[in-house]
């Protein structure tokens, strides 16, 4: 598993795409003990890669938007 930084100012490719998501499913996993990611979906445009995570969190669903 690679650490989150390793992915600054790479090429996103397919491949890169699902070692990222799990990277920070991981790393997410790791700080926040009773967070339950539901979904994290990518979009690319203009070279730019935005995040946004949905889940719930200590019985609160949440979504967070442009990381």
């Amino acid at each position: 598993m690679e650490p989150l930084l390793a992915f600054l100012g790479e090429v996103i490719t397919e491949e890169a795409l699902l070692d990222l998501t799990s990277a920070v499913t991981d790393s997410l996993s790791k700080a926040l003990p009773g967070l339950k990611l539901e979904t994290l979906s990518e979009v690319t445009e203009e070279g730019l890669t935005t995040s946004t995570l949905s889940g719930n969190y200590q019985n609160q669903p949440f979504t967070i938007e442009g990381i």
